[in-house]
């Protein structure tokens, strides 16, 4: 297979991905949508759950955390050294996020532009 076959197939790749993220993106919209009616009609019954179709779908409460921004997670971590009395709490942030990070290695990326 030589060169230019291989990279109209990435071209190729590249542009069906694409298309499937799309997809994948309105179908995860839509199964949340209807997972909210689901969960609303019954909260509105005061029903556990339903069966349907050998299936049981129950209602549960669950805790979800929302996401923190880079800034506020920093200030947090910074508060919390300093409530323990750490000194520099911000060279120990600092540390610590890095090796949270794991080590770094050298890889080769393909760089695509258009010309």
């Amino acid at each position: 297979m030589n060169i230019t076959s291989q990279v109209n197939e990435l071209q190729s790749l590249e542009k069906e991905i694409s298309n499937l993220s799309k997809r994948l993106k309105k179908l995860k919209t839509r199964k949340k949508e209807i997972e909210e009616n689901v969960a609303e009609y019954l909260r509105e019954t005061n029903k556990p759950g339903i069966k349907y179709k050998g299936r049981a779908i129950l209602l549960k409460e669950v805790d979800k955390r929302t996401r923190m921004k880079k800034k506020e997670r920093e200030e947090e971590g910074k508060n919390i050294l300093e409530q323990y009395g750490v000194d520099n709490p911000d060279e120990v942030l600092n540390e610590l996020m890095e090796a949270m990070k794991g080590p770094k290695s050298s890889n080769y990326k393909l760089q695509i532009k258009k010309i």
